[in-house]
């Protein structure tokens, strides 16, 4: 066969294998030219021993296989590209089973799919300092929202045994751990909700307003001016919920709980005291007459007929108001006498103010 192929080509090279005596391998390889002059063949042959390069070459291969398995076992998906063409060059099963055997093409076609052109990583710099050849890691996390999946990703540009540098990314699936940390945060907000909100009308309660008002004695002694604290109460509201019903009163608390919020800043306080009572923190005010002219607008809104469920109500609010600093003490001391003067704008005929 040899010689037949030989005379075939007119000059052949092969490589070919032996043992030595004492059994050690080698490897030649043969670059033969035939030639025929007269009627008669002649072949001239070289034989160069290449037991040292093929014994890298296993070396290599052998390395390769080593690293390919191990990257094969990798509960990740990886994936191996060139910096300078972003072909892919490698992908194991995690990706393969994905999208697909994808090496040979550009890493935004394989494995970024949507992409136009080459990914940053390979472009900005941000793996690889061309100026002095520096290899860094970057780590980031990618949301896949066709899937829905979460991965985080290291990134780190390696030297190739060709001196080239070649991308390796290494993905790790954390849909669950952000699953986890998204249905936590949205536990601990709703710990704070009932912490420090009303359920019903979602407005501050107790806790947070007298922690607000505690913080604002210092804003309001800093700024030289006066902060206003209310206490409100409903003028009739008991007959509403006595006579029709507990779900038409929270619809009316409801109600009531907007027009507050939509008269006031949204640098004022409205919390709900309990029942039909609400507490308010209007800050930044000048004098009583500044104070007093924010509460004559609450007073109008408040006594704007409710429609609720068909019917009309009319429901208008009693408020005690004391003002910092004239009035010194501790929050406690304060919504007390808030509370007090609530008392006596009830026994004025309802629907006013009181300082």
């Amino acid at each position: 066969m040899f010689l037949r192929k030989l005379r075939e080509k007119g000059r052949i090279t092969i490589e070919d294998c032996g043992h030595h005596r004492n059994g050690k391998p080698y490897y030649v390889e043969i670059n033969a030219h035939y030639a025929r002059n007269e009627g008669q063949d002649s072949i001239v042959a070289i034989y160069r021993d290449i037991s040292e390069r093929k014994q890298s070459e296993l070396a290599l291969h052998e390395a390769n296989q080593r690293f390919t398995a191990v990257l094969d076992g990798i509960d990740a998906a990886v994936y191996v590209a060139d910096m300078d063409t972003y072909e892919v060059l490698y992908v194991n099963p995690k990706i393969r089973n994905r999208v697909g055997d994808v090496v040979g093409k550009k890493c935004w076609q394989a494995i970024r799919q949507g992409q136009s052109g080459p990914c940053e990583f390979c472009t900005n710099g941000k793996l690889l300092d061309r100026k002095g050849e520096t290899a860094r890691t970057y780590t980031w996390d990618y949301h896949d929202t066709a899937n829905n999946q979460w991965f985080h990703c290291t990134d780190r540009a390696i030297p190739w045994d060709d001196g080239r540098y070649v991308r390796l990314e290494v993905a790790t699936d954390i849909t669950d751990r952000m699953r986890d940390e998204k249905a936590l945060k949205k536990a601990h907000q709703q710990l704070e909700l009932l912490a420090y909100y009303d359920p019903l009308t979602k407005l501050a309660n107790r806790r947070l307003f007298i922690d607000h008002l505690s913080r604002s004695f210092a804003r309001a002694d800093r700024k030289k001016t006066k902060l206003a604290v209310c206490y409100l109460d409903l003028d009739g509201f008991k007959e509403v919920n006595d006579s029709l019903g507990h779900e038409l009163g929270d619809k009316l608390l409801k109600q009531v709980s907007e027009r507050l919020l939509n008269t006031l800043r949204g640098e004022d306080l409205v919390a709900r005291w309990g029942g039909d009572e609400f507490a308010l923190l209007i800050n930044g005010q000048h004098d009583e007459q500044t104070c007093a002219t924010t509460l004559d607008r609450l007073s109008s809104a408040l006594a704007v007929p409710y429609e609720l469920d068909g019917c009309v109500f009319h429901v208008t609010a009693s408020i005690g108001v004391t003002v910092y600093p004239q009035d010194q003490g501790d929050p406690d001391t304060l919504l007390r006498h808030a509370d007090q003067a609530m008392y006596l704008a009830k026994q004025r005929g309802r629907n006013q103010y009181y300082f």
